[in-house]
């Protein structure tokens, strides 16, 4: 199942200040690692009846992460290409 998702998740979220803060208030840290997810935020906010919405770019390379100078150069020469 896990193979057929051809989506990821870049990390890149938009709230509602004040929405955020009340959902950040509910997150909790029950699970093994005991740590605090922002992805959390998104559910509480759904459960709570706020509209939640996925945007999908057009371009992926517009959302691709750097995480090292080899990967920025990569990055410039393909956008450059």
């Amino acid at each position: 199942m896990t193979r057929q998702i051809s989506e990821i998740n870049t990390g890149t979220f938009c709230f509602s200040a004040n929405d955020l803060f009340s959902a950040l208030h509910k997150v909790g840290n029950d699970n093994v690692q005991k740590e605090y997810y922002l992805t959390d935020t998104v559910k509480i906010l759904r459960n709570s009846g706020m509209p939640c919405a996925v945007v999908k770019t057009a371009d992926p390379v517009e959302v691709r992460g750097i995480n090292s100078l080899a990967q920025l150069k990569a990055l410039e020469k393909e956008i450059k290409s």
